[in-house]
């Protein structure tokens, strides 16, 4: 017996032997039994209708904008119909913050939609100077406190000055003068672009920083900025305790701030948040030199000089 295959078509018997045939393939059958025969060409039958069937034309199915075709797979399916019991409590457990602010936010929406707005010229309303308003006036009955407050404020600042330099001068850490770059840039081009008056009841102290009679912008705050580039920097290092004293020291500067009425609740706390996002800001900056400063030191070179190996001396 003797079967040629290749790719397949119509179909064709021959009296001498029997030929499948589709296109340029066919199969052959010779020297067998007539009934065995009769068994192969049924089954060659079989094989060419199975054949036939595959080659007919595919309904074609919708494509996709990338000219790939949907399939089952593909279809629209709503995250929301997945959501089981468990499931829900898995992401109150992971997002404890995000439930508390879905919380929160209806209970703003009201709130700033029924607000009594302050009138123009009127006095500023601040919940920070409420909270403080006892303390404000214990300052501005007790100057001498107010005046010690107002210096040990100040050595604060220059701490962090002092911290800044050494650790990019003597440690080698550019990051946190980098930051202090950016975040006081930024504040002179806010505090310009947007003046708010100074607070009615402000107490002024000669020692307090700036020291002297000068003139500061209330938006944002840079005390509360530098504390918190000097403990992000600190807990970069493992100095937790240095971070936590930070900590504590910037939310007794806030204190004080709000009770001398030096800033506005909304100075110190777009303050903190500047300093965060400036140093996180700094920190992206160095990774990306770094990478541009090690892709130019691989770079190739090409050298004046031949070596020995490209002109071989000859001998004499």
């Amino acid at each position: 017996m003797r079967v040629l295959a290749e790719n397949s078509g119509s179909v064709f018997l021959n009296s001498n032997h029997t030929e499948e045939r589709a296109g340029d393939s066919f199969v052959s059958i010779q020297g067998i039994a007539p009934g065995s025969r009769s068994m192969c060409e049924g089954a060659v039958k079989r094989v060419s209708k199975s054949m036939s069937l595959n080659s007919r034309p595919q309904p074609k199915r919708p494509m996709d904008a990338v000219g790939k075709r949907f399939t089952s797979k593909h279809r629209f399916s709503p995250a929301f119909l997945s959501w089981r019991p468990a499931k829900l409590c898995r992401i109150v457990q992971a997002h404890p913050l995000l439930i508390l602010l879905s919380i929160l936010w209806p209970l703003m929406v009201p709130l700033e939609y029924n607000l009594t707005m302050v009138a123009p010229g009127g006095e500023a309303y601040d919940a920070g100077f409420v909270v403080t308003d006892r303390l404000h006036k214990f300052l501005k009955e007790n100057t001498s406190w107010h005046h010690l407050l107002a210096a040990a404020n100040t050595v604060l600042v220059v701490f962090q000055i002092l911290y800044i330099a050494w650790v990019w001068a003597v440690e080698g850490r550019f990051r946190p003068t980098l930051a202090s770059a950016f975040m006081y840039s930024s504040r002179g081009f806010l505090g310009y672009s947007t003046q708010l008056p100074l607070p009615k009841d402000f107490l002024d102290s000669a020692v307090d920083f700036p020291v002297g009679d000068y003139s500061f912008f209330l938006f944002f705050s840079g005390h509360v900025g530098a504390s918190v580039i000097c403990s992000l920097d600190l807990r970069d290092v493992n100095r937790m305790r240095g971070a936590l004293l930070m900590d504590t020291l910037n939310v007794l500067q806030m204190v004080r701030l709000l009770a001398s009425r030096g800033h506005y609740t909304i100075d110190l706390v777009i303050g903190a948040f500047a300093g965060w996002a400036c140093y996180y800001v700094a920190g992206l900056y160095e990774e990306r030199m770094k990478s541009v400063i090690l892709m130019s030191s691989n770079a190739v070179v090409p050298d004046a000089d031949h070596s020995d190996s490209d002109h071989p001396k000859s001998d004499k």
